[in-house]
């Protein structure tokens, strides 16, 4: 969806909005693969998921899958679900 450089804040704000949050109230689990995906800042990762994380609590570590990314975008990732739980 965001190519190989993840870096557009309001992309990520509507995919949230349109894809993320659907899924949350369907109960359903979310899988989110990074393959292809070289960089992502923690601005764009934290529109993405820090509003998820913080509806779900702790279920978040259950119902967010994250799978295929770099140590450094995954570090991010972990940073922000600490961050939001």
């Amino acid at each position: 969806f965001f190519g190989s450089h993840a870096e557009e804040k309001e992309a990520a704000i509507k995919f949230r909005d349109n894809r993320l949050f659907p899924a949350i109230v369907e109960g359903k689990n979310i899988l989110v693969d990074f393959t292809n995906v070289k960089s992502a800042p923690h601005s764009f990762l934290s529109a993405l998921f820090a509003s998820p994380i913080k509806s779900l609590g702790l279920a978040a570590f259950k119902r967010i899958k994250i799978v295929n990314a770099t140590a450094e975008i995954r570090e991010t990732i972990d940073f922000i679900f600490d961050d939001n739980t």
